[in-house]
């Protein structure tokens, strides 16, 4: 049972925590701000958005959540808003699993 325990801490912790920190930095991070330095803000966003939303299950969901996710990264010009915004997504669908 610790075992067990210990795996579903490790499982929750990397989900909740960790893979909305890489995944952020990464898109929202390096590739949105390199894609924007380009083409642009409009077009990088969606890019970005669409090559996220293509790593998902739920390519739809993905691909509008990263959209909010470019756009929360615009607004509050910071890295960190959208990370937040990704941990506390993933945290509620954690908890309703």
């Amino acid at each position: 049972v610790p075992n067990a325990l210990l795996i579903n801490i490790g499982n929750f912790a990397l989900a909740v925590l960790l893979a909305p920190l890489v995944e952020e930095i990464l898109f929202r991070g390096f590739v949105l701000g390199r894609l924007a330095t380009k083409w642009g803000y409009r077009t990088a966003t969606i890019v970005s958005s669409v090559v996220f939303a293509a790593l998902h299950p739920d390519f739809l969901g993905a691909l509008l959540f990263a959209v909010v996710l470019c756009v929360i990264r615009a607004r509050y010009v910071s890295i960190l808003a959208p990370i937040l915004v990704h941990v506390g997504n993933n945290l509620v669908v954690a908890a309703l699993s």
